[in-house]
């Protein structure tokens, strides 16, 4: 039997929430000077919070208690906003594509960036000036996410290393899935 899931995250979420909210208080290098102000931020608009995965998960879930907590403490808006496809890309790239203003995160794992070269790369017409930085880049680690390796009854193997050993044995011969 699977244990329930734990309804707070006390320990793991207060993480994020400083991650966070040093990046809301201090998103200088992606923010406009005429957005300094505190009165100012309020009225430019809510903080958003794009979740690169579909609603009732784990990071939906995740994005909306520190949405929460940051609207909260922050006192402006925070508006929760799943964008799920492409593996996390069509999310991503929303980000790359949104005004540089810093009040919009991608709640995303960090596959899509390392694989997509263009969300790390400055637009062409922007390459020559050094003082801009990539259109994304991971700003802090939310949650840890386990993953799990089994098999059916049939597998023989008790470790990652008898699969490995098995799998050179028998070249093609493993079936599996992810």
């Amino acid at each position: 039997m699977t244990p329930p899931l734990p309804t707070r995250c006390t320990l793991h979420r207060r993480s994020a929430l400083a991650a966070l909210l040093a990046l809301a208080a201090g998103t200088g290098r992606a923010r406009d000077d005429s957005h300094s102000d505190s009165d100012g931020d309020k009225a430019a608009g809510p903080l958003r919070i794009v979740v690169a995965y579909p609603p009732g998960g784990v990071s939906d879930a995740i994005a909306r208690a520190l949405g929460a907590e940051l609207a909260l403490r922050l006192g402006v808006p925070v508006q929760v906003e799943n964008r799920p496809g492409a593996g996390g890309a069509i999310a991503l790239r929303s980000l790359a594509r949104a005004l540089a203003d810093g009040r919009m995160l991608v709640l995303s794992a960090v596959t899509p960036l390392a694989l997509d070269p263009q969300l790390r790369a400055r637009p062409a017409a922007d390459r020559t000036r050094s003082d801009l930085p990539p259109p994304v880049a991971p700003v802090a680690g939310v949650m840890l996410t386990p993953s799990l390796l089994v098999g059916t009854a049939a597998f023989r193997g008790r470790s990652f290393a008898d699969l490995l050993a098995i799998a050179r044995e028998r070249p093609g011969g493993l079936r599996w899935a992810t």
